[in-house]
């Protein structure tokens, strides 16, 4: 299959818009010649909600995305958005493995399914010059990967623009959460929590998420930084990246609103913990719920 053959089978897939980076397209210099692969069947989607579910690239990113050795003449690699399930049954692991598996890998062979060498851990797989071997897979690969891309659109169509908001009692806003939220808040995702430290400057880190209803709730110890800033402030502004997509991401703002310790405290900790790790949480002392009122909240794709 060559280049040329591979952009009109994705281009003719319905809905598919196709981008080939260039001078005059505006595209940054180091992606000129590449080319990207959306569902957009209006055509309206702003580029910041635009990702793409196959990509064509004909040279490497120096300093970055290098292992296939795609300056080598007459090579390029086709990269696909498998998900989840498609890289194990192709690979036999799971994406969030790749670090363990990295190196039994080359990643400059050609005509064979590899995990992606930079973005595996989000459920992208690659093949170099596809020919006999893999013509056939890559196009029920690319199929698949569209009809992924369907489902997602459905989805933001169906959840489209910020969660409304509802006047609440004391004149604030609270956020009726949207379907798209919900779902990758319900997901083991990982979040990042900002609050602000005593002097008015950011602190964030990363941590397990969940939902009660239409609040937000993380765990933490009782000392914890972030709980002595929410104590002192409670605003809060919380991103989550979806593992098997990394440029979807949930955008939230809002207020801690309740301390949650006790038994209820651990039935919340443990469902968080079994989202995570499939156990309980290990130890049974040391740790609160804090229970967060969006104000705000939003998906966004960047990329």
């Amino acid at each position: 299959m060559t280049e040329t053959e591979l952009i009109h089978y994705v281009s003719g897939l319905s809905g598919v818009v196709t981008f080939t980076a260039s001078e005059e397209s505006g595209g940054p210099a180091s992606a000129w010649g590449d080319t990207f692969f959306f569902y957009d069947p209006e055509g309206d989607l702003p580029d910041n909600r635009r990702l793409p579910f196959a990509t064509l690239v004909v040279h490497d990113y120096a300093g970055w995305d290098t292992d296939s050795q795609l300056d080598r003449d007459g090579i390029f690699r086709v990269n696909v958005a498998a998900g989840r399930s498609s890289f194990e049954r192709l690979l036999g692991y799971s994406p969030a493995a790749q670090a363990a598996h990295h190196d039994e890998f080359d990643y400059a062979a050609t005509d064979v399914v590899l995990p992606h060498p930079i973005y595996a851990s989000q459920g992208w797989v690659s093949i170099l010059n596809p020919s006999d071997q893999t013509s056939t897979q890559l196009r029920s690969l690319l199929d698949e990967a569209h009809g992924l891309a369907v489902r997602r659109h459905a989805r933001r169509q169906g959840a489209r623009g910020d969660s409304p908001e509802l006047a609440h009692p004391s004149g604030d806003s609270i956020t009726e959460l949207n379907a798209e939220v919900k779902r990758l808040l319900d997901r083991p995702n990982y979040a990042h929590v900002a609050t602000l430290l005593p002097d008015g400057a950011p602190h964030t880190v990363p941590v397990w998420i969940d939902r009660e209803g239409e609040n937000v709730v993380i765990l933490t110890g009782p000392g914890s930084r972030k709980a002595r800033n929410l104590e002192r402030d409670p605003r809060v502004a919380i991103s989550l990246i979806d593992v098997d997509q990394p440029y979807a991401s949930v955008l939230i703002r809002g207020r801690v609103v309740e301390r949650i310790d006790g038994d209820r405290g651990w039935e919340i900790i443990d469902r968080i913990a079994r989202k995570y790790t499939g156990q309980p949480y290990p130890l049974r002392s040391g740790r609160i719920v804090l229970l967060i009122k969006p104000e705000h909240a939003d998906t966004v794709i960047f990329g």
